[in-house]
């Protein structure tokens, strides 16, 4: 059964926002002089801010915005289906009418043991990004505040709750703006790991106890593949903790997982990530969408 922690977030959120510590932003001349300042929640466990890829924005521009969480030694953070223990964070953006954000993009997480339970989430550092377009802009205006309550959990030998209110302030401009700002590099790093276009000619089928998951080798380059671990994205389909085998013996990837809590039936999709180490180090993943091999 799930570690579920809901209940516990619901009634200590309040008071970790509380005691986190929350430093206001910088003057508007010192965010244009270097880089563009974001207010700061810090805490023991992590440092929490917003970034940008721009240094000023216009009109009819799209641009990323990320929200940056920096964790201290032996912390860790989870993934939009964090696994067997945990919650993913949460932005609730607050934003001029000017500004449209998309849904959060979520790097390629990494696999948490803990005895006999699996998380899926991030050590060190991560960087939860959102695509914004910038429609007319006021002609007055010359700055963009870009407000967010974001919340997120943080887990060591305990889980703590963690959340504040942050602000990142950017200046515009009538024209394209040629520089990018400090932050640029290190939103490019996540971007690279975001998963590729979703892959939707794989199908799966439910037989002697496990789900068997195939996809095209054609999508993975999969000649050169050392590793494989497909992400359920949701809770339950497969059994986070279990070995997953995979074979390209039939000119597909075809990796067999063990259902988990609620799996799923032949009538449904399994979708989640597919993530993949070649020989040579490098990673990829993709979206993963599949549906049922047809019954004959």
């Amino acid at each position: 059964m799930r570690v579920t922690i809901e209940r516990f977030i619901e009634r200590a959120l309040v008071a970790a926002i509380a005691i986190a510590t929350v430093i206001p932003m910088g003057g508007l001349a010192d965010a244009v002089a270097s880089e563009i300042d974001s207010s700061v929640v810090a805490t023991d466990r992590a440092r929490v801010t917003l970034i940008s890829d721009q240094t000023a924005i216009r009109a009819g521009s799209a641009f990323w915005v990320g929200l940056r969480i920096e964790l201290a030694p032996g912390w860790h953070t989870y993934w939009r289906n964090p696994g067997d223990a945990g919650n993913p964070a949460k932005i609730d953006w607050d934003l001029p009418q000017s500004l449209v954000a998309g849904t959060i993009r979520w790097p390629r997480p990494e696999r948490i043991p803990s005895g006999p339970l699996m998380s899926f989430g991030y050590h060190d550092s991560v960087v939860l990004l959102t695509r914004m377009s910038a429609f007319e802009l006021p002609p007055s205006a010359d700055t963009v505040e870009i407000r967010a309550r974001a919340s997120w959990l943080v887990c060591a030998e305990i889980c703590v709750p963690e959340g504040g209110d942050l602000a990142l302030v950017i200046p515009t401009s009538a024209v394209a703006v040629a520089g990018k700002a400090e932050a640029a590099g290190e939103i490019e790093n996540f971007r690279m790991r975001l998963p590729g276009p979703t892959l939707t000619e794989g199908a799966f089928r439910i037989t002697g106890g496990r789900i068997e998951l195939s996809i095209p080798t054609r999508s993975t380059s999969s000649a050169r593949l050392e590793d494989v671990w497909f992400f359920p994205g949701e809770y339950g389909l497969v059994e986070h903790a279990a070995p997953q085998t995979w074979t390209t013996d039939t000119g597909n990837l075809d990796i067999a997982l063990t259902p988990g809590e609620f799996p799923i039936s032949p009538n449904d999709v399994l979708e989640g990530l597919l993530a993949v180490r070649y020989e040579d180090g490098s990673e990829a993943s993709w979206d993963i969408t599949a549906t049922a091999m047809p019954t004959n």
